[in-house]
């Protein structure tokens, strides 16, 4: 048998199964984010936790697991950056800034 036909007969194999396991993309500019894919498989690309996704199309996509809700969650949590404080702080420098370059310009 022809390794293409093998390939499709793998693949058909893969679907049968009927993978319970869905994996959602929520990378930010991924162009199918928010839609989520049954898992076919899960495999190492290039050090990469990579998830190979069954979509819609009829199409399987590779996505890194971090790009997906099946991420591992932070080990650290991260600060809020803009809390109250920090907008007015950065209101006031941009006031400042706003007000140095007003001077250059009027020289």
């Amino acid at each position: 048998m022809p390794a293409r036909h093998r390939r499709c007969s793998d693949l058909t194999s893969l679907l049968d199964r009927s993978p319970s396991e869905r994996a959602k993309i929520t990378h930010p500019y991924h162009p199918l984010r928010g839609q989520s894919f049954p898992v076919l498989k899960k495999k190492r690309v290039s050090g990469v936790e990579t998830l190979v996704l069954w979509t819609s199309l009829g199409e399987s996509v590779a996505i890194p697991r971090e790009w997906t809700d099946q991420a591992e969650p932070s080990s650290f949590s991260s600060p809020t950056i803009l809390d109250g404080e920090c907008l007015v702080a950065m209101t006031h420098l941009l006031e400042s800034l706003k007000q140095e370059i007003k001077k250059e310009l009027d020289k």
